[in-house]
């Protein structure tokens, strides 16, 4: 099995993330180029006030860091992904660690990751239709050392955070998307590829990689973006930066409560990174994240506090096996 980049403890991480601090301008220059991925350095530097090298050396440093990335992320829906979920498997005995690297070498495993409390292995996935999502749950719960599965099919996200994930990224390739919303060729393929790799380049350096015209490679993205099919990103690692120190999920159940107000109230708490509406077991699933557990702990007080709420169950997640970080949620 080729060896995840993905592989991340998040112990490790926060431990290594504390000897690098992100300054000011650090900061400043990532809210930029967060804001428009495709600003130029000159620009940047007229913003702040700082020369074009200095702009040019501190993003370099950013990327060589594994802290800062300028890539593609797609939209799964977009790309023909119609079926996913999440799975919370508990396992027998000591053998957590073997069983979720198994799961990671199933195609429709997006993400593993280790947990604590109600579940050992949560596992995200993605998949072109129900059946292949049912097959997918069959074969995780023939794992020898599998215990139990519960399982959340998503219907619909109201927070993805599409710009931040584990770097570096894994690559990946076009081909594999299942039926993307526009017709690809060998060379959206291509300029896919090279964009996923690194999006901080010029449409020029991109046309001189693949031997076409600039005007080619500006209408080939712009064809692909506009479809909704992806977005050029510049992606960072909280982790890594030092501005996430501790993460968990939460499996919320409520009865008697309007929906749309819960959302609301949901998405409206700075702690909660992602949130989705399911069936199943659970109503929403929320990835909350803080600077250390006392910061999660805040956010949990919060949500208990939402009128209707009638079950909270906490998975502290522990590490990362493997993700496919290229696939997003547009939302919309």
């Amino acid at each position: 099995m080729e060896q995840d980049t993905n592989h991340r403890s998040i112990l490790n991480t926060v431990t290594q993330a504390r000897a690098y601090r992100c300054d000011d301008l650090d900061l400043a220059l990532i809210e930029l180029v967060g804001s428009d991925p495709r600003i130029t350095n000159r620009a940047i530097s007229k913003r702040l006030g700082i020369s074009v090298a200095t702009v040019a050396s501190r993003l370099r440093r950013l990327q060589q860091d594994n802290y800062l990335a300028f890539t593609v992320v797609v939209d799964s829906q977009a790309a023909g992904y119609e079926a996913s979920g999440r799975a919370f498997v508990s396992v027998d005995g000591a053998c957590v660690r073997p069983v979720a690297t198994k799961i990671a070498e199933l195609p429709v495993a997006q993400a593993v990751v280790l947990t604590l409390g109600a579940a050992d292995v949560q596992v995200k996935l993605i998949a072109s239709d129900s059946a292949q999502l049912l097959r997918a749950l069959d074969q995780i719960r023939a794992i020898e050392g599998v215990a139990s599965v519960e399982v959340d099919v998503d219907l619909e996200y109201h927070v993805y955070p599409n710009s931040q994930m584990s770097l570096p990224s894994r690559p990946w390739d076009p081909s594999d998307l299942p039926a993307p919303i526009v017709e690809l060729d060998a060379l959206d393929r291509a300029l896919i590829v090279d964009a996923a790799a690194d999006a901080s380049r010029s449409n020029r350096e991109i046309a001189r990689v693949l031997k076409v015209s600039e005007f080619t490679v500006r209408s080939r993205l712009a064809r692909l973006e506009e479809a909704g099919l992806l977005r050029v990103l510049a992606v960072t690692d909280p982790l890594a930066l030092g501005l996430v120190g501790a993460c968990a999920y939460l499996r919320l159940a409520f009865i008697g409560a309007d929906r749309r107000a819960v959302v609301s109230q949901l998405v409206a708490l700075p702690g909660v990174a992602s949130l989705n509406s399911c069936i199943g077991l659970d109503d929403f699933v929320a990835t909350i994240v803080g600077a250390d557990h006392n910061e999660l702990w805040s956010t949990i007080c919060a949500v208990r506090e939402i009128e209707g709420l009638t079950r909270l169950r906490t998975l502290t997640i522990i590490e990362t096996v493997s993700a496919q970080a290229h696939l997003g949620h547009f939302v919309k």
